[in-house]
């Protein structure tokens, strides 16, 4: 009887165990060249992407605004606009005045 009470436990024991061994333990993928890096290649990164997606002005001529900032870095724009084109068509009408016409990168000047 000790034997067959002996045995149960061990079983007890051992399933007991195995399913605290079951536990869920989860691996961090291998680290890239990337990480403790100085952040100076994220910057590179960042002005290719503004590059490629088409917003390489940094600055304009007098008398022009700068428009449509690049997501991915500020430093970056689509295109360059009259100064007085920089309100939408919802800031010309709040303020009781007609958007123009035409617009320059979805940006109007009030009239």
């Amino acid at each position: 009887m000790q034997k067959i009470k002996f045995i149960c436990l061990v079983s007890a024991l051992v399933l007991g165990l195995s399913s605290a061994v079951n536990a869920g333990v989860t691996f961090l993928p291998a680290a890239s060249s990337s990480v403790g890096s100085t952040g100076h290649s994220s910057a590179q990164s960042s002005d290719q992407k503004c590059i490629s997606a088409g917003y390489s002005r940094t600055s304009c001529a007098k008398g022009q605004i700068l428009s449509e900032q690049c997501p991915y870095n500020s430093s970056y724009y689509k295109r360059c606009c009259p100064e007085d084109y920089r309100y939408t068509k919802e800031e010309c009408t709040r303020a009781g005045l007609r958007p123009s016409a035409r617009n320059c990168g979805g940006l109007y000047s009030c009239q």
